[in-house]
């Protein structure tokens, strides 16, 4: 059980396990989880529905409590979150119109 207001990314990570649920349970739309430290100003994020933007349109890549893997947040970070999933809802019309 993490210590509370731990600043360790790894007791951030085992509190946020039980968000992650194969198949992703009815999600529909990307997801992704942001877990702050107030202690240290201090970020990590982790895609519990990832979007990718493919030929066929927009597919949604689910991660589990095992597989899932928090990275810095940064500046950047948020940069490439914002873009991944612009361009994935570019990416929807292309597998909802008609062919």
């Amino acid at each position: 059980m993490p210590t509370a207001g731990s600043t360790n990314p790894g007791d951030w990570a085992e509190t946020a396990k039980p968000l992650f649920r194969a198949g992703g349970n009815g999600v529909y739309l990307p997801v992704c989880v942001f877990v702050v430290s107030v202690r240290d100003n201090r970020g990590s994020y982790a895609w519990l529905a990832e979007p990718l933007a493919v030929p066929e349109g927009a597919k949604l890549q689910f991660r589990t409590a095992t597989d899932a893997e928090l990275h810095p947040l940064d500046a950047g970070a948020v940069d490439a979150i914002v873009t991944r999933v612009a361009a994935w809802y570019d990416a929807l019309p292309r597998q909802l119109q008609p062919v």
